[in-house]
C-alpha cells in the first residue's frame, strides 16, 4: 500500500510539473486600419496547437515553453 501512495504522489507530481511547462500568449490581430479581424487562425509553429480570434480580434493560446 505504501508503494501504491508513493508512485500516486510522484505521478501527480510528473503531472504538475509537465503542465507548469506550458506558457500562455494572448493579443489581438487587427487589419491595417486597426479594425479587428475575427476568426483569423493563429498557429504555434511547430505544433499542432492552433486557435481562431474572437469577434473583436482577441485570442489566447497555451503553447509549450520550448516554442
Amino acid at each position: 500500500m505504501r508503494k501504491f501512495l508513493s508512485l500516486l504522489v510522484l505521478f501527480m507530481a510528473v503531472q504538475f510539473l509537465l503542465q507548469a511547462q506550458t506558457k500562455s500568449i494572448t493579443g489581438k490581430i487587427t487589419d491595417a486600419n486597426g479594425n479587428p479581424m475575427p476568426g483569423a487562425t493563429i498557429n504555434a509553429k511547430g505544433t499542432a496547437v492552433a486557435v481562431s480570434t474572437k469577434d473583436d480580434g482577441t485570442f489566447s493560446i497555451s503553447v509549450p515553453s520550448s516554442v
